[in-house]
């Protein structure tokens, strides 16, 4: 297997693995769960055509626009590009949708490289195999945070003590 192969076995597996991923994470969530703001998070600014920040609806705006930047960085090499606007959700669907369809596109643009392209530059001083690997530590993360943003919404009657 090559060092893309593997690279691009484990950007999937971090989105779709059966035990561990974001797909995983995702299983069973409602739309008013995709919504819920913990108050942890209430006192953040509001970001520009996100969702509530923390809430899981903004993990999956955050990652789609993540994944149109990343294409656009690499598509740029070197130079910087414009930032794109990030995907609108307005449902639990229509966010699911949108960051399947950016990440697919991300996943066109790194497959369609020569493995001797994955050491080119970006405009931030990363070459492309280390922009990848960063996007899959990303992509765990957000997984991760996910998960606790569900468990924070399921639990959410203990906290405030209406049990």
């Amino acid at each position: 297997m090559t060092s893309k192969e593997e690279l691009l076995a484990s950007f999937d597996q971090v989105w779709s693995h059966p035990e561990e991923s974001v797909e995983l994470a995702l299983k069973g969530v409602s739309e008013e769960e995709a919504w819920y703001q913990h108050p942890a998070y209430s006192d953040l600014e509001h970001e520009y055509m996100h969702p509530p920040s923390g809430s899981i609806l903004w993990y999956l705006v955050h990652l789609g626009h993540c994944y149109r930047w990343y294409v656009a960085i690499i598509g740029s090499r070197p130079d910087k590009p414009e930032e794109p606007l990030p995907p609108v959700a307005n449902t639990l669907i229509e966010g699911i949708t949108n960051v399947k369809t950016e990440r697919d596109r991300l996943r066109e643009c790194l497959s369609s490289l020569a493995e001797d392209q994955f050491d080119e530059k970006l405009y931030n001083g990363r070459n492309i195999l280390d922009q990848m690997r960063m996007i899959i530590r990303h992509d765990a993360w957000h997984g991760g945070q996910i998960a606790v943003a569900k468990r924070l919404y399921r639990f959410r009657a203990k906290d405030s003590g209406n049990t």
